[in-house]
Formats: structure tokens, C-alpha cells, sequence
């Protein structure tokens, strides 16, 4: 028996997904699971769609590189259709700004209403002065901050697919989030692993750990077939942490450290099955 093992490489990141092919995977199918529940199968389209934008970002953004929060001035009242339009613009002069620094402009972004019924956007961009970006959003704030040092983010991801997207009792159209067309898309490797099962808990490969938040097993709510997702994240060449005697560790000695110690935090995670189990 095999199953199937789906590798993406993005950015400091690789993800991992196993699972079964559908001729395979019938036999294996949890009983009760292989209803198509609404619910079941929009919570899995949901962590999906946050794995699909977390891949995009990974590969295509890197620390410095900057996002964007851009508000309205308090008391506009401003309908989705013209919030695009006023995203199209400042997307459209701030494209034009990097061509003329001799770059091109990369993003991801969504459309959100807060709690009060404000309308307000959240983009992703390549680095540059943040002093320059006012001039290109007349209609009210914008807030910037650099992207974390690790190269992961997943958490990010998911705060830009959950924005409320009602707008007045109805839902505002499009995607949960739009990018240009010019971004990386990470292509999976899939290769057929000859054994029946697939070992608990996963392992990292060499210089990298997993981040335990990301480990995902349960069964597809649709053909109820199971499956394996985890996320592993590239340890920094220069690392440098301090062990629990005290002793500073570095470049290889850190690197060692850093493994043993994810290893045994997945493993607790494990033992107490504290990872998320899908539907």
C-alpha cells in the first residue's frame, strides 16, 4: 500500500501534506466522516484557503517587506464599490512609483469592515520608505509594519482571511484575498511513499523545525479520506540561543539544540494530542 506525500517549498518554509489517493483511500475512509456537512466542509475550506494565502506569503514576502493597514477619515461613509475603487488607485500610483525605482511591485491584500461597519483595506508590499506611502492614500490613514524576522507567516494569513466581509447585512463579493499576478506560486512535489501508514509524530528534515501550531491530522470531510499537514520552518545559519545551563550556543551547536528541543516539544504535543484534528 502507499500513500501520497506533497511537498511545498516556500520561502524559509516547507509544508508537507499526506494523504491517500481516492483508490486507495476508500478503505481507509472514518465511518460518519464522509458526509458533506456544511459546516465540516466550510471550517476545511477555511483552513485551506489560510494554507493557500500562508504559501503565497511565505514565498513571495520577506522580513522588512511591509503591511499595510489603510483607513478612512472618521465619519466617511464609504460603500465597498467604492472602496475598490480607491484600492485599485493606490495599487495603480503606488505600481507606478516602483517602476520608476527600477522595481516591481508585488502584493497581497484584502478588503475588511471592522466592528463599527468601517470599511478599511489590509495590503502586503515589497520594502520601501514608509514616509512615501501617504502621498498615495488621500482618504484617510495609513499604518505600516515591517514583517517579522523568521520568514513565517502563517498567523498573518489567517488575520487577512478571517476579516469580517460583511458590509450592512450582505456580503461583500470577490475573493477572501486578491494579489498581483507576478507572485511566486509554489508548485507541490508529490511523490508515492511505499508504506501503509505514515509515522507519528512527523519529523523535521535537517535544519529546520516544525512549528507545532501548524500540525493538522483528520479526515477530508468530503471523501473522508485521512490526512497528515504540517509546516516546518528553516533555522537561521547564524542562530544563536541560550541554553538552560546558561551556555551560548551557536551556528551548528544552536542548530542541534533547536531540533532536539522541537522534537520533544512535538512529541508532547503528540502524547497529549494537543495539534489540531480536522473534521
Amino acid at each position: 500500500m502507499k500513500y501520497l506525500k506533497k511537498t511545498y517549498k516556500a520561502g524559509n518554509t516547507i509544508e508537507v501534506q499526506k494523504t491517500y489517493s481516492a483508490v486507495w483511500g476508500r478503505s481507509l475512509t472514518k465511518a460518519g466522516k464522509t458526509g458533506k456537512s456544511r459546516l465540516s466542509v466550510q471550517q476545511y475550506n477555511d483552513r485551506v484557503a489560510v494554507r493557500n494565502c500562508t504559501r503565497s506569503i511565505n514565498a513571495n514576502f520577506k522580513p522588512k517587506d511591509l503591511f499595510l493597514t489603510l483607513t478612512y477619515r472618521r465619519g466617511s461613509k464609504i460603500t465597498p464599490e467604492e472602496a475598490q475603487k480607491h484600492r485599485e488607485k493606490f495599487l495603480r500610483n503606488l505600481r507606478r512609483y516602483f517602476f520608476r525605482q527600477g522595481e516591481e511591485l508585488h502584493y497581497i491584500g484584502t478588503i475588511g469592515v471592522g466592528e463599527r461597519g468601517a470599511i478599511h483595506h489590509h495590503i502586503i508590499i515589497d520594502s520601501m520608505d514608509p514616509r512615501e506611502l501617504q502621498q498615495f492614500w488621500p482618504y484617510g490613514r495609513v499604518d505600516c509594519q515591517p514583517l517579522h524576522e523568521d520568514g513565517e507567516y502563517s498567523k498573518l494569513a489567517a488575520y487577512i482571511c478571517h476579516q469580517n466581509r460583511e458590509y450592512k447585512g450582505q456580503k461583500i463579493g470577490g475573493k477572501r484575498w486578491y494579489c498581483s499576478k507576478n507572485l511566486i506560486k509554489p508548485q507541490a512535489f508529490v511523490e508515492e511513499v511505499s508504506a501503509k501508514e505514515w509515522r507519528e509524530p512527523p519529523q523535521p528534515v535537517k535544519g529546520y523545525i516544525i512549528d507545532p501550531d501548524s500540525i493538522e491530522a483528520g479526515y477530508n470531510p468530503v471523501t473522508g479520506i485521512p490526512y497528515l499537514f504540517y509546516r516546518m520552518i528553516k533555522i537561521p545559519p547564524k542562530s544563536r540561543v541560550i541554553a538552560p545551563d546558561g551556555t551560548i550556543l551557536k551556528a551548528d551547536a544552536a542548530e542541534k539544540w533547536l531540533r532536539e528541543r522541537n522534537r520533544e516539544e512535538i512529541k508532547m504535543y503528540h502524547k497529549a494530542r494537543r495539534w489540531r484534528r480536522g473534521t
